[in-house]
C-alpha cells in the first residue's frame, strides 16, 4: 500500500482578483447609499413637525379637558405651550421633563430639533400667540384680545432644502401638513 501524502498549502493573503470583487462590491454600495446618508435634512424637519404637531394636539387637548385657554406662544424658532388666567399667560410644565414647556429649534435646539428653523409662523393679524378655547377651537391672542381665527394658521419648519408647513385649521384645529 502506497503512502499517499498530500500536501496542503496555506494562503496567508487575498488574491488580486478578490480583492478587486471586494472593492467592487463596496464602490457600487457606497454610490447607492452616500446620496441618501448626506443629507438626511428631510427626516430631521419630518421628525420635528411631528413633535410639533403633538404639542400641538396636547396643547388642544388640554385646554379641551380642563375648560381653560391654552396656547402656544411663538417666538424666534422657539415655542412655548402656555394656560391663560384671564388675558394672563402662564408657561405650563413639561408632563415628562418636569421643567417649562419651552421647545427651542435651530442652534439652541437639543437633539433633532437642532437646525431646523421656525422661518415662519402665521397666526393672525401679527398675532404670535395661538389659543384654544375650552372647545379647542383656535384663535389670535394678540396680548389683549383674542380673535377668532377665520384661516387657517400655517407654521414653516425647515432645515436645508427641505421644508414642511403645518396647517392648523379654523373652527375644529384639525392639524395637517401641506
Amino acid at each position: 500500500m502506497n503512502n499517499i501524502s498530500l500536501k496542503y498549502t496555506m494562503r496567508n493573503a487575498f488574491t488580486l482578483i478578490e480583492l478587486l470583487i471586494v472593492i467592487t462590491i463596496i464602490g457600487i454600495a457606497s454610490a447607492l447609499i452616500v446620496p441618501y446618508v448626506g443629507s438626511r435634512s428631510d427626516l430631521q424637519v419630518a421628525a420635528v413637525a411631528r413633535s410639533f404637531i403633538a404639542d400641538v394636539q396636547y396643547t388642544q387637548n388640554l385646554a379641551i379637558t380642563t375648560r381653560q385657554r391654552h396656547g402656544l406662544l411663538f417666538a424666534a424658532d422657539q415655542y412655548t405651550v402656555e394656560r391663560f388666567s384671564g388675558t394672563t399667560a402662564i408657561t405650563i410644565k413639561h408632563p415628562i421633563e418636569k421643567d417649562n414647556f419651552v421647545v427651542r429649534l435651530g442652534s439652541s435646539g437639543k437633539d433633532v430639533r437642532r437646525g431646523v428653523a421656525m422661518p415662519l409662523v402665521n397666526v393672525r393679524q401679527g398675532a404670535v400667540r395661538l389659543v384654544f378655547d375650552s372647545m379647542g377651537t383656535p384663535m389670535a391672542f394678540s396680548g389683549t384680545t383674542f380673535i377668532s381665527t377665520d384661516a387657517p394658521v400655517r407654521v414653516t419648519l425647515s432645515a436645508g432644502t427641505a421644508t414642511i408647513v403645518v396647517r392648523i385649521e379654523p373652527f375644529t384645529g384639525e392639524v395637517t401638513v401641506e
